[in-house]
């Protein structure tokens, strides 16, 4: 029988663990894997082959990797979720009409997703840029998705996520406090919007507002950033929110002319 951890099983936890570590290296070796994760070489082994075995790593000399199987996946879980669709549609649109990067993001266990963006190529951002992209993930707190998102959540369970993730600092400027993270969602709610400040990319600014099913679900936000030389108080505060606000009500236009959809359940997801 396999040891049970308090919310699922140990075995898998470190299967994921070991995908989510090659992923984020870019690919790892055996020793690195068990220097940095302090677990045994026969442990490591086991899992990797297992992984390999099914597809979802692929070993390069002494190097393993993320394997093909998550492509076949991630087509699966694009074209299951119809909205998809939608939100690629209205990124492009507002993409054109704004001329900024725009996101559609969701959140997943407790995290933020990029699941699709349109870029302005002729976008250039300074500072330390972390670079992204569709796939990424990041801390709710850092992004004006993310707390766009939290703004649709009790207070008790943004305490919840800040307590479990810390509200690591990406900037001098990531809100870094409880307190805080709490007063800029109460000011989001307030005002419609949600708004970061070189909190998680330095040089880049962003507007964020959700996206709503008929029946109130929140689907996810879509986001406009911004480079921070053009980011004026009339900008962040006026043009861009009214501009979003008007491809919101299309994008929730455009889903109820759709009929039914699937929908991402992930809200309650514990990892």
């Amino acid at each position: 029988m396999q040891e049970q951890t308090k919310n699922g099983v140990t075995t898998t936890a470190r299967s994921l663990n070991l995908i989510e570590y090659i992923q984020q290296h870019d690919g790892a070796t055996v020793r690195e894997i068990t220097n940095d994760l302090d677990l045994s070489k026969s442990t490591v082994h086991k899992h990797l082959n297992t992984l390999v075995d099914h597809g979802y790593l692929a070993k390069r000399g002494e190097q393993y990797l993320l394997g093909l199987m998550f492509y076949n996946k991630g087509e699966y879980v694009q074209a299951e979720r119809r909205y998809f669709t939608v939100a690629r549609e209205i990124v492009s649109e507002l993409e054109a009409e704004v001329n900024e990067d725009v996101e559609f993001v969701v959140e997943m266990a407790g995290r933020g997703m990029i699941v699709c963006e349109s870029n302005d190529e002729r976008i250039r951002y300074g500072g330390s840029l972390q670079f992204q992209h569709e796939g990424l993930y990041f801390p709710l707190h850092t992004m004006a998705a993310g707390k766009a998102l939290l703004a649709e959540m009790s207070n008790d369970r943004i305490r919840e996520l800040a307590n479990r993730q810390d509200l690591p600092a990406y900037t001098d400027e990531t809100i870094t406090t409880i307190d805080g993270l709490i007063a800029e969602v109460e000011a989001t709610r307030e005002q419609g919007y949600a708004i970061s400040r070189e909190e998680f990319t330095e040089g880049l600014c962003a507007v964020s507002r959700c996206v709503r099913h008929g029946d109130g679900t929140v689907l996810g936000a879509i986001t406009v950033c911004i480079p921070i030389f053009r980011a004026t108080e009339e900008e962040l505060n006026q043009r861009l929110p009214r501009k979003i606000g008007k491809y919101v009500e299309e994008f929730e236009d455009r889903i109820g002319d759709h009929g039914s959809f699937q929908r991402l359940s992930y809200n309650e997801t514990e990892f």
